[in-house]
Parts: structure tokens; C-alpha cells; sequence
């Protein structure tokens, strides 16, 4: 179609061309022609701007057509990457997206690697963290166990609240609630370790406080004649094995054969003359199972 009109304005053009200028001018002067010169002129000269415009737009189809054609086309990877890459035409957005899943992520097998280095790398540290902790906690509760040996005994060489009258050795069941009150914290916070162990009180068998044959607790009411730390003649009898053990884990549960007691003397020496340096365990009459050695062990001695 666009062809055929072409073609008819070009003859239109090529009749126009060779029309006489004379017949046109005299016949516009004597008034016969419909149109005037000038008017006939701008006709003219539109049908030239159009034959032009036609004419360029058909090239400019031929220049894309023939570029179109000299496009080699490759064959599409999968990855949509533009027009001519791909020999599809996509939307902008699809090839935007395209550019954006370009950057290459961590691969699986190279995630794995990490993972195992990281391994490794915990592996060597974490023993040595494990027992640097255990170092310090060690010694915290070390240190924890001396300020109840001496808060027992600042309780018992002074009058307390609790007994405002007299003397007062506590006895199994009441030790931790003495030491509790004596430094002003939780009676939860004696009895158990920061690492939820159990700390046990331990009595010696032998321990005699003046003329009493019994154990604790003890409460001194009495300092005439006669009483049970004097004789008859008023001498003052001395205590007889005065020792008390705090015993606690920061690790390891302590044996089941370990409460807060009057000990055998057998098991309260053992404990009592234990090395500390040494890191043994007490010999006692019991076994220890599953303690290779006493590094968890923390005991604390103290006389009445």
C-alpha cells in the first residue's frame, strides 16, 4: 500500500514538473485559474516536504531492517542477559533483574569450608577457655568458702541477734542460715554454688566443747563452777578436736556418701589432712567415681 502511493506521487511530482510556468501565470492573472500562483506554489512545495519525509522514513526501515539482519543471534544460557545476547527481547525490568542475579553468592562446598575451619578453631580454643573458666571459679569459690570459715567465726566470738545472751556454735542444721545472717546474703546463696552444687557441713566426731559429751550445736549460758567449760574448781576445760569442714564441687557432683553430718573419723581426717596442692583425692572409705582427681574439690577448715 505504502508502495503504490509512492508511486503516485511521484508521478503527480513528475506531471507537476512539467507543466509550462507562462499558461499558469497569464491564466492566474486573467483570473481563469481556480488557484492562485502563490497558492499553487505552497501546494507545491508541501507535496515536496511530504515526498521527503516519506522517502526518509523508508530508509530509515531499511537501515533496521538491514542491521536487524546482520545480527548474529546466540544461543540463550539461561541467563536472560539482554536483546541481543539472547536473540528474545525482554523488558527492561527483566534484564535489570538479570544484571542483579550476576553477583555471585557463596557456593555450598565453600560455606562447608568455613564451617569446618571454624571447627577446628573451636576445637583448639575451646578446652583452654573451658579450663581457664574453671581456674577462675575454682578460686572464687576458694576464696567464697574462707569468708564462711570466718564469718563462723566472727558469729561464734561475739553475741548475735540471734543469740544476744550468749556464745553460740551452730550445728548441721542451722550453719548455713548463721553464715547467711553474719554477712547479710540469701541462705539459697550458702548452701549452693554459683555452678548449682551443694556445699556440705562437716563436724568432727571427736569435737568436745568443756565437760558436754555431745555434739553441736552449742549455746555457752553458764560461766560459774561447775559449767560445762569449767570444773569444780573453776578451770576452764578446753574444747577437745574444735574442727568444722565446709566442703563444695565446682564441677562434679560430690559423692552421695557426703552430706552435712557428724563425720566418720575415718572420712572427716581423710578430708581434713587432704593436699590441696597435690590435687589428690581424700582417701576415704568411700569411692570417688568418676572423679579422675581432686581439681575440683574445694574444701575449707575451721576450728570452733
Amino acid at each position: 500500500m505504502k508502495t503504490e502511493l509512492t508511486m503516485m506521487l511521484r508521478k503527480l511530482l513528475q506531471v507537476l514538473d512539467c507543466l509550462p510556468a507562462t499558461p499558469l501565470r497569464s491564466a492566474a492573472q486573467a483570473g481563469g485559474s481556480p488557484l492562485p500562483l502563490s497558492r499553487h506554489a505552497d501546494r507545491r512545495s508541501n507535496l515536496l516536504t511530504r515526498r521527503e519525509s516519506i522517502f526518509s522514513a523508508s530508509d530509515e526501515k531499511r537501515q533496521r531492517t538491514g542491521a536487524l539482519q546482520r545480527l548474529r543471534p546466540v544461543r540463550c544460557s539461561g541467563t536472560r542477559a539482554s536483546v541481543l545476547d539472547c536473540g528474545s527481547p525482554l523488558p527492561l525490568s527483566e534484564r535489570w533483574r538479570s544484571r542483579q542475579k550476576s553477583h555471585r553468592a557463596f557456593s555450598l562446598i565453600e560455606l562447608i569450608g568455613v564451617l569446618a575451619v571454624i571447627a577446628i578453631l573451636a576445637a583448639v580454643a575451646v578446652p583452654a577457655l573451658i579450663r581457664q573458666m574453671d581456674r577462675i571459679a575454682g578460686e572464687q569459690e576458694s576464696a567464697t568458702l574462707k569468708s564462711f570459715s570466718d564469718a563462723l567465726q566472727s558469729s561464734i566470738t561475739r553475741l548475735t541477734p540471734a543469740h544476744p545472751t550468749s556464745h553460740y556454735v551452730p550445728s548441721v542444721a542451722d550453719w548455713a542460715s548463721t553464715v547467711a545472717a553474719e554477712l547479710g546474703v540469701d541462705i539459697a546463696a550458702v548452701k549452693n554454688s554459683p555452678r548449682r552444687q551443694p556445699r556440705f557441713f562437716l563436724i568432727d566426731p571427736a569435737l568436745r566443747i568443756g565437760t558436754n559429751s555431745s555434739g553441736l550445736s552449742y549455746s555457752q549460758t553458764n560461766w560459774v563452777f561447775g559449767s560445762v567449760v569449767t570444773n569444780t574448781a573453776g578451770v576452764v576445760v578446753a574444747p577437745l578436736s574444735p574442727r568444722l569442714l565446709i566442703l563444695s564441687s565446682i564441677g562434679r557432683a560430690l559423692p552421695t556418701n557426703i552430706v552435712s553430718s557428724v563425720a566418720s573419723s575415718t572420712n572427716f581426717n581423710a578430708i581434713w589432712d587432704r593436699n590441696d596442692t597435690g590435687n589428690a583425692l581424700p582417701a576415704t572409705s568411700f569411692a570417688w567415681t568418676g572423679w579422675p582427681n581432686g581439681d575440683d574439690l574445694k574444701v575449707r577448715g575451721g576450728a570452733a
